[in-house]
């Protein structure tokens, strides 16, 4: 079973961790930075502050969540929550101390992604901290979902989530690669014609595609023609994002001889007459963040935000070295 979060305006609030300084923390992946604030997110007390969810979550698996959280949340990383803060204007860099850097295997990557920890050594920095957030209305859910949920369920225990604040200027975010395996054989031409009919249409500008098809060993770029598209038979959100990643899927799925579809982000078979697979052009967070504040959702593992927290344990750890 599946629910969509709608928002926790009532019962949410962020502070620093155990009512301490906030610390910075810095993710680099392949020259890729984004800067947060380490900081603690808890249900239970009146704000006015909602929490935007952009996917579905399974209830079952939040409800096996709730029991490990309760018992060991600071084994998992800190939740990444997007706001709309822009760091640089606080010149963050010239009042904190560095504190550790070290580096970690890319999740689902090739390579290591740079971590590093700062304490802000500054008081009236960390107050114009508090003071932003306390502005900050809405929170964009980028990875943590189902611990976000599951923290908001009824329980004898309360549950305090560790929570990763980024900017929403400086948040990258990729698609992930759909691999089609067929029970037949198709061909390009085919595929062209099928495409059409939800207002696909092949590209020689790869660069400004929105979609890369690799079969039979070569690639074809597509691009999506949003005057084309029959909005009342789609019932597709006015999202360019959404919408790419949307029509993408209701074309594969109503392709005849598809055995399966399912997104990755690592390939590791080649293309061929039985099997295919297609790059989508990566969202934009603005487009995540307007269709979470319409209630609106990307379908699943559309979305991969690429820096990847460490745990809070292992955070916890290093924070404690702050003065």
């Amino acid at each position: 079973m599946y629910l969509k979060l709608k928002g926790y305006n009532d019962n949410m609030a962020i502070k620093p961790q155990s009512d301490k300084r906030f610390s910075f923390y810095e993710i680099d992946v392949n020259g890729y930075k984004t800067i947060g604030i380490l900081a603690l997110y808890s249900p239970g007390e009146q704000s006015s502050v909602r929490l935007l969810g952009h996917e579905a979550v399974n209830v079952s698996h939040a409800l096996a969540l709730r029991r490990s959280l309760t018992q060991c949340a600071n084994t998992l990383p800190p939740c990444m929550v997007i706001a709309d803060i822009d760091f640089s204007v606080l010149d963050w860099q010239s009042q904190c101390t560095l504190v550790k850097t070290w580096y970690e295997p890319r999740v689902g990557g090739v390579g290591k992604s740079r971590h590093s920890v700062y304490d802000i050594n500054n008081e009236q920095l960390q107050y114009r901290l508090k003071n932003t957030l306390s502005q900050q209305r809405q929170f964009l859910i980028a990875d943590g979902h189902h611990r976000v949920f599951a923290a908001n369920l009824p329980g004898k225990r309360k549950v305090t989530l560790p929570v990763w604040i980024t900017s929403n200027s400086q948040t990258w975010v990729e698609s992930f690669t759909l691999q089609v395996q067929l029970s037949a054989p198709v061909n390009v031409a085919y595929i062209d014609q099928h495409f059409s009919q939800y207002g696909m249409t092949r590209t020689v500008n790869n660069a400004a595609s929105h979609y890369m098809l690799h079969i039979n060993g070569r690639s074809y770029s597509y691009c999506l023609n949003e005057k084309e598209i029959d909005s009342g038979k789609q019932s597709i959100y006015q999202s360019g994002s959404l919408k790419v990643q949307r029509v993408i899927r209701n074309a594969i799925a109503a392709l005849p001889h598809v055995l399966c579809s399912q997104p990755t982000k690592m390939c590791d078979i080649e293309s061929s007459e039985l099997f295919f697979y297609i790059d989508i052009q990566a969202p934009l967070v603005s487009d995540i963040f307007k269709a979470a504040q319409q209630g609106e959702y990307f379908p699943e593992k559309s979305t991969y935000f690429i820096h990847k927290p460490v745990s809070h344990a292992m955070l916890e750890r290093i924070t404690a070295d702050c003065v």
